[in-house]
């Protein structure tokens, strides 16, 4: 660890950046509410790939915050020694007089919600790729009894050559649950088209790994049609696009496994649109096995819907799986040796201020 001497401070657009020798400043990326963002560079890495940007990430008065304090912590200590191609990796996390948090992260070169704006047409191969590398990396995080519980397009980052290990990489942590927790909160005002509808609607009290791959149903749906499969502008107009595109009858035997009395008679009160589609018409450009994937994935009762393991066993996926760069050996297996979970990672949300600081600078290096 350098001393705190030899430490530079950089200006960037009248932010202030204490760094060490060991990264560069070379140009800013982005400054708002939530941090400042500049691209760096790592001296001690001779030669960098290409296709990756090193940010730097400055969050001021994060320790005064307990409710971002304790999201930032949980995620830094899920990340920290958690490695897998298809996951954000995080390089280094600096401290600044216990008040300042740098995060050095690798980012790669945008995100699947760029890609699907500026692209009109995505071919099969294209989608297929995209799929397989949010699959695996919902594997292991599953394995891990991770649940993102927001999966979306802004969350995913996309490198150029789809073909190459990690080049696509789940980003987002910021929902980050485990599996067993209770459901995080929705604000009305901050509804997602890509959460699954026990979340929404508070059907389960519990978090379940199945709420991801519904998540993925929807991003597949959109990589076909490029426009979001749900953009209900309230969460009941969502709920009616949700039950309009599964079908569901809503019957009781469907509704046991709704533990929320309201919400299962909010749910039979639904009316059935008598225009829905079916869903091969809603994705016409979709094959008979993507049409498939789908359905199996939009399953409104979570215990319906496949896990990431079957989504790469899937006859849409499966070809693609094998023709990707293979996993390293340790990570092959179920849940593998990079694993999370042996981390205290799952702090609860009543932890004191105090121990959530000492958690955050536990992982981090002092500059």
């Amino acid at each position: 660890m350098s001393s705190e001497n030899s430490n530079q401070t950089i200006s960037v657009h009248r932010t202030s950046f204490v760094v060490t020798p060991r990264y560069e400043i070379l140009s800013a990326i982005g400054f708002g509410g939530y941090g400042s963002t500049v691209c760096v560079r790592d001296t001690t890495v001779a030669v960098e790939d290409a296709s990756i940007c090193l940010v730097m990430k400055k969050l001021d008065a994060v320790l005064r915050n307990k409710d971002y304090a304790w999201s930032l912590a949980r995620q830094l200590l899920l990340l920290k020694d958690t490695w897998h191609p298809n996951c954000l990796r995080i390089r280094d996390v600096l401290v600044q007089d216990k008040l300042h948090i740098y995060l050095v992260y690798e980012q790669l070169e945008c995100n699947l919600a760029e890609v699907l704006r500026a692209s009109e047409v995505m071919t099969k191969s294209h989608i297929q790729h995209i799929i397989v590398h949010i699959a695996r990396g919902l594997k292991y995080l599953h394995a891990n009894q991770v649940v993102l519980c927001n999966l979306q397009p802004e969350g995913v980052q996309v490198g150029s050559t789809l073909a190459a290990q990690g080049s696509i990489r789940i980003g987002d942590f910021n929902c980050v649950r485990k599996v067993g927790e209770p459901m995080p909160t929705v604000p009305a005002d901050n509804l997602s088209w890509y959460m699954a509808p026990e979340c929404v609607l508070k059907c389960t009290e519990h978090v379940t790994t199945s709420m991801d791959l519904w998540s993925l149903g929807c991003l597949l749906v959109e990589l076909y049609t490029a426009r979001p499969l749900f953009s209900g502008s309230n969460y009941l107009h969502q709920l009616q696009s949700m039950v309009d595109v599964v079908r569901s009858a809503m019957s009781e035997q469907e509704l046991v496994w709704v533990t929320n009395k309201d919400t299962a008679q909010l749910l039979r009160q639904v009316p059935h649109s008598p225009s829905t589609q079916p869903m091969r018409n809603i994705i016409p450009g979709a094959d008979k096995a993507a049409v498939d994937l789908v359905k199996r994935l939009l399953k409104f009762n979570p215990a319906e819907r496949i896990t990431a393991a079957d989504v790469l066993a899937h006859p849409f996926c499966v070809d693609v799986d094998s023709s990707i760069a293979p996993l390293p050996k340790e990570l092959r297996t179920v849940g593998g040796t990079s694993s999370s979970s042996s981390l205290d990672w799952a702090l609860p949300s009543t932890t004191p201020l105090s121990t959530i600081a000492g958690a955050i600078i536990n992982v981090s290096t002092q500059v």
